[in-house]
């Protein structure tokens, strides 16, 4: 498995400048995007405002529960000691003896919420990976997830011109001149191509012609050059961010207008 691994790490591949240049900036762009969500997430998490996932609604279903629980446990329910639940806190662990009485009232109450709530803190106790499942989703990448169409384009597009000036900058400076790039290529493929299929077929044959500019490398060197573009595109916001807070001398770029229907 290792070797087939080295022996693919090393094979090279021949592209077209243009295409690489589209996924270095790609990269750039996505360091860009993955920076400002991972500040936005913080910021939330910090504020207690990142949206429910189920495991978390169940915790804090059990947690009241329990709480209700104790407080029909008492000798006197309606004098009973005022609990405050900390909803970020773990749930309590109780023993079986612990959960027969209560359950059967607390089912009562809620219509057996709490036996099925307790039902999935038991298997989420179960699973040898603490109950998140293996396909269960980190909580950034539900967060992102959770994003409309607005958040999403406001979230991964450039803030300021001097950025995106750097971004075309930095791809120019490994690759060529990009608008030189993109006419090499649409004079390659022309503009009567039927289908995208067509298209691509050209663009195919116009790399092993060498009828434009091309680079070759090997499949590791590709995945290193990705991997800096998305560190690029990380630090640039960092720096970005900085300048602004500490100058203000950047130029914003307008937000894009959606759709009315894209919009809402």
């Amino acid at each position: 498995m290792g070797n087939a691994a080295n022996a693919y790490s090393n094979a090279y591949v021949k592209m077209s400048k243009f295409q690489m240049a589209q996924v270095y900036a790609a990269s750039v762009m996505f360091g860009y995007f993955l920076r400002r969500v991972d500040q936005r997430f913080q910021l939330e998490k910090a504020l207690g405002t990142l949206p429910l996932s189920k495991e978390d609604a169940v915790a804090r279903l059990e947690r009241l529960f329990a709480a209700a629980e104790d407080v029909e446990g008492s000798d006197n329910p309606d004098f009973a000691e005022a609990t405050t639940v900390d909803l970020d806190s773990p749930a309590p662990s109780r023993s079986s003896q612990d959960d027969d009485a209560p359950a059967v009232s607390a089912a009562g109450r809620a219509g057996g919420a709490s036996t099925s709530g307790r039902a999935a803190g038991s298997r989420r106790g179960a699973s040898p990976d603490g109950g998140r499942g293996i396909g269960s989703k980190s909580a950034l990448r539900r967060y992102v997830e959770s994003f409309d169409q607005t958040t999403m384009v406001e979230t991964a597009r450039v803030v300021s011109v001097e950025g995106a000036a750097l971004v075309e900058r930095q791809t120019s400076a490994l690759l060529g001149d990009i608008k030189k790039l993109t006419a090499q290529m649409q004079e390659a493929v022309g503009d009567n191509a039927s289908s995208m299929q067509e298209a691509i077929e050209r663009m195919a044959k116009a790399v092993e012609l060498d009828m434009v500019e091309t680079v070759t490398m090997a499949v590791g060197t590709q995945r290193r050059a990705v991997l800096e573009a998305v560190a690029f595109g990380s630090f640039l916001r960092d720096v970005e961010s900085w300048v602004q807070d500490e100058y203000s001398l950047l130029t914003p770029i307008p937000p894009p207008q959606l759709p009315p229907a894209a919009a809402v």
